[in-house]
This record gives structure tokens, sequence and C-alpha cells, in this order.
């Protein structure tokens, strides 16, 4: 019957290797989740950043076409309207009546 191998305690030297390799792999893994989660934040502000400035931006830009489009269906205030009969009323009535020939 051969002997049985009895485990044998690591020398402090092979403790001290295995201690500095794990330090070494603990900076690794430390630094690479820094860096993740320093893209993660980044990531973060690419999506925010566009939405915060749609919601500060967007309605009155928004108003805006609106209030064009209204102008253009007539549904728009009265200034529009009387502005286009301002302009229509410094025309000479010769020169509507030659236009209003030229579109038919």
């Amino acid at each position: 019957m051969p002997p049985k191998k009895t485990p044998t305690q690591p020398t402090l030297a092979d403790l001290m290797t295995k201690v500095e390799m794990l330090e070494a792999q603990h900076e690794s893994i430390k630094r690479k989740l820094f860096v993740m989660s320093l893209f993660n934040y980044l990531k973060l502000a690419l999506i925010l950043i566009p939405v915060v400035l749609g919601l500060i931006y967007l309605p009155p830009f928004i108003r805006e076409v609106v209030d064009i489009y209204q102008s253009f269906l007539g549904l728009g205030t009265g200034a529009q309207e009387n502005s286009i009969q301002d302009i229509l009323s410094t025309i000479p009535e010769d020169q509507l009546k030659n236009i209003l020939q030229l579109i038919q």
C-alpha cells in the first residue's frame, strides 16, 4: 500500500506571491469597474441631455409651428389677416385687376 500524501502547508513565500497576485487582480478589476461606471455615466448623459433640451426648447418651437399653420388655414388671429388686407389696400385697383386676370 502506497503511503498517503499529506497536504503540505504552503510556505510564507508561496502565500506572499499569491497575495501579490490577488492584489494585482484586485487593482485590475477595480480599474475596469471605474472605467465601466464612467462610461455608464457618459451614456446616461448622452440620453438625458437631449431629452432635457427637448423639454426646454421644443414647446416654444411647436407653439410657433402651430401658429404658422393656423395662419395658413385661416384659424389664426385677426392680426395676420389684417396685415394682408393692409397690403392689398396699398396696391392700386388696376394692378389688382391685372393680377386677377393673370391668375385666371
